[in-house]
């Protein structure tokens, strides 16, 4: 990538294990069978992913000053057991906008939150997008469109009733730097560079 290039879309993020997300599309399929065809754009497989910074545009000539700096924080920071379980809605069950499955600490350390505090101080000074007020970790499976009373009621009942669902547990060895590129297919995600997480110590 040269100078001349233009800005590129970036985010931060924590990959998400192939098993997870085959469950997870198995959650995707029950609640697509249950809405109207046109609800609900739907996040591919290979696209779900745990983002710690969105970024937006950045300038291809601070794209090495970025990569040392978040190399270093991932140095300073122990890999971390995750699990992913349930299923909920940004910005609630009411006015359902977005349809995720949360991710924590197996641990319950919360070390994810954290991680997701010292990537946002290690990468202020490369972005202006707002960082968010309150981190909730969690997978994007949906988006939703225009939907209507009789959908929205069918979408909460759909969340209570996976509150005792689990896609599976994995720990987090590396924190990526992914490229987004827009299309009219829908956004396509490249990975720069991987940072890996200091092993915990025993």
């Amino acid at each position: 990538m040269n100078a001349g290039e233009q800005r590129v879309r970036l985010f931060v993020s924590l990959s998400v294990p192939a098993e997870v997300r085959s469950n997870l599309a198995i959650v995707q399929d029950e609640l697509r069978a249950q809405l109207s065809p046109r609800a609900a754009s739907w996040t591919r497989l290979e696209n779900i992913h745990l983002t710690l910074r969105f970024l937006g545009d950045v300038d291809p000539t601070r794209l090495e000053a970025l990569t040392s700096v978040l190399a270093t924080t991932a140095a300073n920071f122990e890999s971390l057991p995750l699990v992913a379980e349930r299923v909920g809605c940004f910005p609630d069950l009411r006015y359902p906008r977005v349809f995720w499955a949360w991710v924590h600490d197996a641990d319950k350390r919360e070390r994810l939150a954290e991680l997701h505090r010292r990537i946002v101080d290690a990468t202020a000074g490369f972005t202006g997008e707002p960082a968010e007020g309150r981190f909730v970790g969690h997978l994007t499976l949906a988006r939703f469109k225009q939907i209507k009373r009789p959908q929205v009621d069918l979408i909460a009942a759909f969340a209570h009733g996976a509150v005792g669902r689990r896609f599976g547990e994995w720990t987090a060895s590396s924190v990526a730097l992914m490229r987004s590129e827009l299309s009219p297919s829908g956004s396509r995600y490249s990975c720069l560079a991987e940072f890996p997480l200091r092993c915990e110590s025993r």
